[in-house]
């Protein structure tokens, strides 16, 4: 009874996270041999080609992850996902877990996204955000960003122009209703991955405001 209540509250929560895109969630599992992969799709009743394709579009993404491992050599791999913002026109989508190789001393801390136009069936990217200059760049190594775990704050300062570009050309960021998040990958002691977030309103930026306007601010 308790496991029923359980789910029952998660497919509703999954329901108010998307209630602006007028469209049910609905999770899918890749399962093979140690590999679970949990992913969202749309639920099709009436079997849309322009549904089918969003759906497979969101399923290529969530099962990228593999292709950084060698399958054979995996022990196991388990990646869950969070819908961070959903509407009729974008969905942001942060998929977490961990990844463990045979030979490995220790898992993988995994944490990777996915953010769709959901009308244009298109992969956005970091740019298409924010316009990642000098000013921007600045603005990620100082304070305007707060760490999400407070024991990872300040691990940005000292990396270069070059660095810091590069860490984040995985464009691995995710958005909510109010603010931006990036992640970056960091050395295994430190946890893998650290995400930052700031404020729509905090960053100075004509393509964070037109993306804005685009994507959230439509209601």
């Amino acid at each position: 009874m308790l496991k029923k209540i359980l789910v029952i509250i998660v497919a509703v929560l999954m329901l108010v996270s998307c209630s602006a895109s007028k469209m049910n969630i609905i999770k899918d599992t890749y399962s093979e041999g140690k590999i679970l992969i949990n992913y969202p799709q749309f639920e099709n009743k009436n079997n849309k080609e322009e549904i089918k394709t969003l759906n497979k579009l969101i399923a290529d993404e969530a099962l990228k992850i593999m292709n950084q491992y060698d399958i054979d050599n995996l022990s196991s791999l388990e990646i869950d996902y969070e819908i961070s913002f959903c509407n009729e026109k974008i969905m942001s989508i942060k998929y977490s877990g961990l990844g463990n190789e045979k030979k490995s001393v220790y898992p993988d801390n995994i944490f990777y996204t996915t953010n769709i136009d959901t009308q244009n069936q298109t992969i956005l990217k970091l740019s298409d955000v924010v316009d990642i200059d000098e000013t921007f760049l600045d603005k990620f190594q100082s304070d305007n960003f707060s760490a999400v775990r407070s024991e990872q704050i300040g691990l940005l300062e000292d990396l270069s122009t070059e660095e810091l570009n590069n860490k984040l050309a995985s464009n691995n960021f995710y958005i909510s209703e109010s603010t931006l998040g990036i992640s970056v990958e960091v050395i295994h002691v430190l946890g893998d991955h650290a995400e930052y977030e700031i404020e729509f309103n905090d960053i100075d930026d004509s393509e964070i405001e037109s993306f804005y306007e685009k994507y959230i601010n439509e209601i």
